[in-house]
């Protein structure tokens, strides 16, 4: 019987047919994005049942799936190169067509299994696919053919492996978890503001997180510092930086205020600043200003402040100075926990006991740029060096049979280097500069005076 023209209008909810089309691919692409990854392929016939589910339709067929989804693939593929798969070399070259096409729903066959009983995918290009379709259309049953030609035409389409669909994000699953475990992290966002970043990224890859959006919940919300402005800090100075102009800021130091620690102007703020890069450093985020103060320039050409640490940020439309850093991660190294000061050549003597700390630290502190000799204790003039930290090296110590010594040479700023020294004082010397070296052992000197001023357990 046909279907009367009210029984199609409740049917397909009064749409139009081109608009009841656009709003399938959506529930389609909805589907892909929530549902599949590259693992985890679908089925026409699973999307469908997947599009009925979430969205309450009753009506849309895997024939309906598999039209648009062809519609789509060759609306991606249109006026695109042709590739031969055959042709193809690798994962590699397979990576880069994908991004070379802009293309992030993908056509795959089963071709086999892993020992564990783990699906393995091929990727399916336009070429195949057209070939397919040419061959379906080609085995097309119509109504004028014979039982025996719809029963070959039966048995030829069932041959063709069945075509599975997913979407690829933009953002891979690793990145998702760079970026989510970076905001989480840091303490200085408020719970409001992690929530909304998170819930976005999750928008992106549903299938990077186990769980939906709007369930997503901050859990560190008593760790977090309450009214703090670190977003709308970087939104802004991230402004000021592209007109290249000055920003009115107050720096501020966390202080006691009442019954309670808060942030607490300097002295000499507000005062306009000439901010020239955001970096991110030591978990915290950074806004570096040229220093405009004439006595101390020589020294210091960049000052680095906590954005956290500042409040009261006003675009100030002024000529500046401006120069833009040209490598963020060469900067942080250089400028060890993000201490400014004149970069300059530093030699250290080193010691690992055996735990490779030292070299670890180092490294993590100044980056892989740093020049590293080991010493031989077998060289008389290496065991000159050593005896600075190690004096009785002649003797026999079983103790010091794993020990390694090592000449470091790195270009950082003094104060980095300073901190970071008086940390391993026990296993390092700084030999170059002199200056440095003289502060670092005041700077001891003074802490354990400390010690001897107090009155110790020396039995514990």
């Amino acid at each position: 019987m046909e279907e009367s023209k009210n029984q199609k209008k409740k049917r397909t909810g009064g749409k139009s047919k081109s608009s009841k089309s656009v709003l399938n691919s959506f529930y389609i692409v909805s589907v892909l994005q929530k549902h599949t990854s590259r693992e985890e392929p679908m089925t026409a016939k699973e999307i469908a049942k997947h599009v009925n589910i979430d969205f309450g339709e009753d009506f849309i067929s895997e024939s309906t799936v598999k039209r648009i989804m062809t519609q789509m693939r060759k609306n991606v593929f249109k006026a695109q190169a042709s590739y031969d798969p055959d042709e193809i070399g690798g994962e590699q070259e397979i990576q880069e067509i994908r991004e070379e096409r802009g293309c992030y729903i993908h056509t795959v066959q089963k071709v086999g299994k892993t020992r564990t009983g783990k699906a393995i995918y091929k990727e399916l290009f336009y070429d195949d696919e057209e070939d397919n379709e040419g061959d379906r259309e080609q085995n097309k049953i119509n109504q004028n053919d014979t039982e025996e030609e719809k029963s070959k035409k039966r048995k030829e389409n069932a041959k063709k492996p069945t075509k599975y669909y997913y979407y690829e994000s933009d953002l891979k699953p690793g990145e998702f978890q760079a970026l989510k475990i970076a905001i989480e992290t840091c303490s200085y966002f408020t719970t409001e503001d992690v929530q909304n970043i998170i819930r976005k990224l999750i928008g992106v890859n549903q299938k990077a997180f186990w769980s939906k959006a709007e369930n997503y919940k901050d859990i560190s919300k008593s760790e977090r510092v309450e009214h703090s402005s670190l977003l709308e800090n970087l939104t802004k100075l991230d402004s000021i930086i592209q007109h290249k102009n000055k920003a009115e800021i107050e720096y501020c130091y966390m202080g006691k205020c009442g019954n309670k620690v808060d942030l607490i102007t300097r002295n000499n703020y507000p005062k306009k600043v000439t901010p020239v890069q955001l970096m991110m450093a030591n978990g915290y985020y950074y806004v570096i200003i040229l220093n405009e103060n004439e006595k101390y320039k020589d020294q210091n050409k960049t000052i680095n402040l906590r954005v956290d640490r500042i409040r009261n940020i006003k675009e100030v439309e002024e000529d500046a100075e401006y120069t833009k850093l040209e490598d963020p991660v060469q900067y942080k190294q250089q400028h060890p926990v993000m201490y400014a000061g004149k970069v300059d050549r530093v030699t250290i003597l080193c010691r690992d006991t055996g735990y490779h700390s030292i070299l670890n630290s180092l490294v993590d502190t100044v980056g892989k740029g740093v020049r590293i000799i080991e010493l031989k204790p077998k060289s008389e003039r290496d065991r000159q060096m050593i005896r600075k930290l190690d004096p009785d090296i002649d003797t026999q110590n079983e103790n010091k049979k794993n020990y390694s010594w090592y000449w470091i040479g790195a270009n950082a700023a003094h104060a980095g280097i300073e901190l970071w020294a008086t940390q391993y004082c026990r296993d390092c010397v700084v030999i170059e500069p002199q200056e440095l070296a003289k502060k670092i052992k005041k700077n001891l000197s003074e802490g354990l005076q400390h010690y001897d001023d107090i009155s110790l357990n020396d039995n514990d």
